[in-house]
């Protein structure tokens, strides 16, 4: 006969005590995810996808099946859900126990040792997901194979989803466990999980909200905010590295088992230490109140600080007074958190004012954190590491060349633009790069002081600033990354631009022409469609794949020899622009989507592609413009002036009436300047942001051409005509005189 006191029974025992969670498990993983998945295959409807997409129907079925598989079987957005519900539910099933003093003292009563108890029911929670977890997991396999579509989706990919979100759950599960273990009530083991689950990321949150409010260089970058002491942060960043199960996950997932070895081995000692009398009271240890005051109030005064400071920055009134003030609502804001968490503590209001001490403790904290960072007490801002620290860095100008399309790694596939520069470039040159971020941040202090601190008038001066961020990565390990303001008109930048931008490091790490195969790339546009073009804005020339090869070749060529320098005196004569792309549909919509979107400029001393375009007859220099225009309307809104008209009058904006005395507008046909205006406008979709200040246009005036019909330019611009640019500079005089103010 089998003994009572034997795991095995006391496990029997426990399942019999759980049979709701036994039941939400098997609804969430059985019942909810494989019949949902059998209903969604059931319902494929194999004649709409070859009305749909002819010939590649079964490809695009077996996509959309594979997508569909990866979410009802690997790992999944749904999938997380359902499991952090099922974890919380079986966490509090399993130990709700300890919140009730008679069930408490009947289970201690009984003849087993309280360490073999806990982990009777931390096995049988454990159970509790992975035996209904595999059914339906199995189950949808089944599903998919019955239909047709074993070999579509990989037994060993929903293996590793298991896996993954086995570690997970138990990251949740023992998240909540320990909750549960520091509290006494329901309510605040509820509390204390979502405080435990929370508390990083708005600590990431609050310290990014003080750096943009007080630091003028602080980069964050996208992953900042991705928690990475928490299962919903790894998880995350496991999903995000594992597209398909088929990338490294190696680094988040030893870190979710140490997360969920560490978190039960707390819950387990503190279990063993937990006073029977704890039943019911808020806290497991009267010690720990103050801790948890000073991890809430600190924080959250520190917050009401900073939101307060924003209001004085954006009213340009941050004084002594206003600091006064602000000092004041912070220590008010950390006594009354201190007495609201006292008082949940004694559960007591008449007890709320003990414990006074942190009172003074919580308000010197928040004072301290907002001061800290107003004053940038560490130098953390203007923190430039010594080269001989740094192995390599990122040097990343915000806009130059005015890219557009998603980066796209080597495989095609899209990536944010701080993982693209992180993953591709590696500049060697760290010495020139540390020392354009000192002599940008020299420049750039110097400007503001000079302006009072007013950033219009900053803006308004004759300095010129570009946006470019810098990551450092330390030889400690540590990743260091910074927004600078470039002085990009002063000579020793210039020097140290043309430097770092002609670097092959570089340009091989921020063009993301450099990255892919650009021959595998168009060899495998089927059933995508490839778009390439040469075009100066309003004319355009077609090219067809192997044009377009060419062309890519010598961009990149070009790319290495055209320096930084060179191109501050021109502008761009036009821009190969090109995506692959396919019509990407459901039975209930369609739209388009693309692997690769980018638009190169070519400037006229790009020897290799200019050479290639003029060879094959493309180079719009070389194309009568003037022969087709029929007459120009030119206007000039004087922007400039109606700014101070603006400011003197105090006004925010004008009415259309006031717009009008701003505005001079003049046609011009043959015989009236029209030749010289022809060769000197620029297509307005093609102007660049000049992130350099280089040549650029004069946006004051706008040049509205009209073709003569029956040309190609004039049947594609029918009735509407094209719009263009001057070079700032290059405005014909009469044109200039025509339309002055005076």
């Amino acid at each position: 006969m089998t003994s009572k006191s034997s795991s095995w029974v006391n496990l029997n025992e426990n399942n019999k005590r759980r049979m709701w969670q036994w039941c939400l498990s098997v609804f969430l993983f059985v019942v909810l995810i494989a019949v949902t998945f059998l209903i969604v295959i059931m319902s494929i409807n194999e004649d709409r996808y070859v009305l749909d997409y002819g010939a590649r129907a079964q490809d695009m079925i077996r996509r959309d099946v594979y997508n569909y598989a990866s979410t009802f079987i690997g790992m999944s957005g749904l999938k997380v859900i359902l499991i952090t519900i099922s974890a919380a539910m079986i966490a509090f099933g399993g130990f709700a126990f300890l919140n009730d003093r008679v069930k408490l003292d009947f289970y201690e009563s009984m003849p087993q040792k309280k360490g073999s108890r806990f982990a009777v029911i931390w096995i049988n929670g454990v159970l509790i997901f992975i035996i209904p977890y595999l059914v339906g997991m199995l189950l949808s396999y089944a599903v998919l194979v019955a239909n047709g579509y074993g070999d579509v989706y990989a037994m060993s990919e929903a293996v590793k989803g298991f896996i993954y979100m086995l570690l997970f759950y138990l990251g949740v599960y023992n998240l909540f466990m320990f909750g549960m273990m520091l509290t006494g009530t329901t309510f605040a083991g509820v509390c204390a999980f979502v405080t435990l689950s929370g508390y990083e990321f708005a600590m990431r949150g609050l310290i990014t909200i003080f750096e943009t409010t007080f630091f003028r260089y602080d980069y964050t970058l996208d992953n900042f905010f991705r928690p990475i002491i928490s299962p919903f942060g790894l998880i995350t960043g496991i999903m995000s590295e594992t597209p398909k199960l088929k990338g490294n996950a190696a680094p988040y997932t030893l870190g979710l088992a140490v997360f969920d070895l560490a978190l039960l081995v707390l819950s387990y000692v503190v279990y063993m230490k937990r006073p029977r009398e704890a039943a019911g009271k808020t806290l497991v240890f009267k010690r720990m109140g103050g801790i948890v005051k000073m991890l809430l109030a600190i924080p959250v005064s520190a917050m009401i600080a900073v939101m307060i400071a924003q209001k004085f920055v954006d009213a340009g009134k941050i004084d002594s007074k206003n600091m006064i003030i602000l000092v004041c609502v912070t220590v008010v804001a950390a006594i009354l958190c201190c007495v609201l968490i006292q008082g949940v503590f004694e559960q007591d209001i008449r007890l709320a004012l003990r414990k006074k001490t942190y009172w003074i403790l919580c308000s010197a904290g928040a004072v301290l954190i907002f001061f800290g960072f107003k004053d940038d007490l560490l130098d953390i801002d203007r923190y430039v590491p010594n080269p001989s620290d740094v192995e390599s860095v990122v040097f990343a100008p915000q806009g130059y060349d005015s890219q557009w399309g998603g980066m796209v790694d080597e495989e095609l596939n899209e990536i944010g633009s701080d993982d693209f520069y992180l993953r591709y470039m590696h500049i060697s040159d760290t010495e020139g790069v540390c020392e354009l971020a000192r002599l940008s941040i020299e420049k750039y202090d110097d400007a503001w002081e000079a302006a009072g601190g007013d950033e219009e008038q900053m803006w308004k001066s004759d300095n010129a600033f570009s946006p470019a961020v810098i990551m450092y990565r330390l030889k400690s390990g540590r990743m260091v990354a910074r927004n600078y303001y470039v002085p990009v008109k002063d000579a020793e930048a210039i020097r140290l631009l043309d430097r770092i931008m002609s670097n092959e490091e570089f340009v091989n790490g921020y063009y993301p022409i450099e990255i892919y195969d650009a021959r595998a790339a168009i060899d495998s546009v089927d059933p995508y469609e490839l778009d390439a073009m040469y075009t100066d804005g309003a004319r355009m020339q077609r090219l067809d794949p192997d044009e377009l090869l060419e062309l890519i070749s010598r961009y990149k060529k070009d790319m290495k020899n055209f320096s930084y320098k060179s191109r501050l005196d021109e502008l761009p004569t036009g821009y190969i622009r090109f995506n692959i792309k396919g019509a990407v549909r459901n039975q209930m919509y369609s739209y388009d989507g693309f692997h690769v979107n980018q638009s190169l400029a070519i400037y006229p001393d790009m020897s290799e592609c200019m050479g290639y375009l003029k060879d094959k007859g493309y180079d719009f220099g070389n194309m009568p413009l003037a022969d087709q225009i029929d007459y120009v309307v030119i206007t000039n809104y004087h922007y400039d002036e109606q700014q101070e008209y603006l400011k003197d009058n105090g006004l925010e904006f004008l009415s259309q009436e006031d717009e009008e005395k701003f505005v001079r507008s003049e046609e011009y046909g043959p015989g009236s300047g029209l030749e010289e205006i022809a060769e000197k406008i620029y297509p307005q979709d093609g102007s660049l942001y000049r992130w350099d200040e280089g040549a650029d246009m004069d946006y004051d005036y706008e040049v509205r051409v009209f073709f003569i019909r029956g040309t190609e330019l004039g049947r594609q611009y029918s009735g509407y005509g094209s719009y263009y640019c001057f070079a700032e500079g290059e405005i014909p005089e009469d044109v200039e005189k025509d339309l002055s103010l005076d």
